[in-house]
């Protein structure tokens, strides 16, 4: 009788543990999302940002007048 009681204590346990462990992931999941949403936007801004630099740098080496390392880094 009492190894009956410790099954059925560990089986209900177990039941309370995946409903407790679905729960949490019902509630996380919207909140995972956002915030991959947000990274990527702003991974995207920066690599835009970067490669805009990039444009205008080599437009800028590419220009006449520039005869000198100091020339290039103003």
């Amino acid at each position: 009788m009492g190894c009956i009681a410790v099954l059925i204590v560990i089986l209900l346990t177990f039941l309370f543990y995946r409903s407790l462990e679905r729960e949490i992931y019902k509630e996380r999941a919207p909140y995972m999302t956002e915030i991959s949403v947000h990274v990527v936007f702003t991974a995207d801004t920066v690599a835009n940002v970067q490669w805009n630099l990039a444009a205008i740098l080599s437009n800028r080496m590419r220009g006449p007048g520039i005869s000198s390392t100091a020339e290039l880094a103003d």
